[in-house]
């Protein structure tokens, strides 16, 4: 049995640790700054980013809240594919009651401990996934970066959509998924001033399906992110879709790295809002915003 034990050891070893060590110090005061508390692993690019800047997407948020205001409609958030709740911690309190729903079985309980940690006791959380129907389904989840899964069985979005191969999507759960329709309808008597955001990685179309006659009755806000080529059944739920107007939110950023490292050092990173009829040569949208029309007097 052996007579001592290392925390760690001499040389290059300890040289390594107060270098990391000094590192996670000074990350450590920077997050200490930030308005919002998370619980984070550092793993997913989500937790990076709010590592680095305090939220994920700031810019997106921003526009949201503006939206939400606009219009007036801050009776009631939903978040739809809350994940750990970095849009939900940070949009919530514009709001007078919120909803997030996740179906992630360990991601929930960190989205849970984040809502605790800000003191947001007007929200409530449930752990499922919303489709057209009620039933149970496989929720896969990429290795190396947790704000990448999907639901298996129903997803329209594949693997090289966003830059992987089908395999590393190696983690696997086996979720809850309610009929979005019933869910939200629990929630009727706000959603007149909802504005509802779903984050689905490919259910957007199914879930806005099941939610197309509470939309039609209550006239929410609705914002959903949107890979275009992907997702062309969005395209025509739009269109069909009447008495809104559709908004796009994108990034307007160069394909070469390069140049988009460039821009970002330079001008920053902003999210731009145009009408979607000046979008046709985008093909990805962090969000489009379905805004109602006012309604006219008879």
């Amino acid at each position: 049995m052996p007579s001592e034990y290392h925390d760690f050891n001499g040389g290059i070893d300890a040289v390594r640790r107060r270098m990391r060590a000094l590192a996670l110090k000074w990350i450590s005061r920077t997050r200490a700054r930030y308005t919002y508390r998370f619980f984070t692993d550092g793993i997913g690019y989500i937790d990076q980013q709010i590592g680095a800047d305090g939220l994920f997407e700031k810019g997106l948020i921003d526009h949201m809240i503006a939206v939400s205001k606009q219009y007036r409609h801050q009776a009631l958030y939903i978040d739809v594919g809350a994940n750990i709740g970095n849009h939900l911690v940070a949009i919530a309190p514009h709001f007078k009651r919120a909803v997030g729903f996740d179906p992630h079985p360990v991601l929930f309980k960190i989205l849970e401990a984040n809502v605790l940690a800000n003191g947001l006791e007007h929200v409530d959380l449930y752990n499922t996934g919303l489709g057209q129907m009620k039933c149970n389904a496989t929720l896969v989840e990429s290795a190396t970066n947790h704000g990448l899964s999907r639901v298996k069985d129903f997803s329209k979005l594949s693997a090289e959509t966003f830059g992987l191969c089908e395999n590393e999507f190696s983690i696997k759960y086996s979720i809850a998924i309610e009929k979005a329709e019933d869910a939200l309808a629990a929630y009727a008597e706000h959603l007149s001033g909802a504005l509802i955001k779903i984050d689905v990685e490919g259910m957007e179309a199914e879930i806005l399906t099941s939610l197309a006659s509470l939309i039609h009755e209550y006239r929410p806000i609705v914002a959903f992110e949107w890979f275009r080529e992907e997702q062309p059944e969005l395209t025509q739920f739009i269109k069909q879709l009447q008495g809104y107007r559709a908004m796009g939110c994108f990034i307007e950023q160069s394909a070469n790295p390069v140049r988009r490292l460039l821009s970002n050092l330079l001008h920053g990173r902003r999210y731009e809002l145009r009408d979607m009829s000046s979008c046709d040569n985008v093909s990805f949208f962090p969000l489009v915003f379905l805004i109602p029309e006012p309604v006219k007097p008879q």
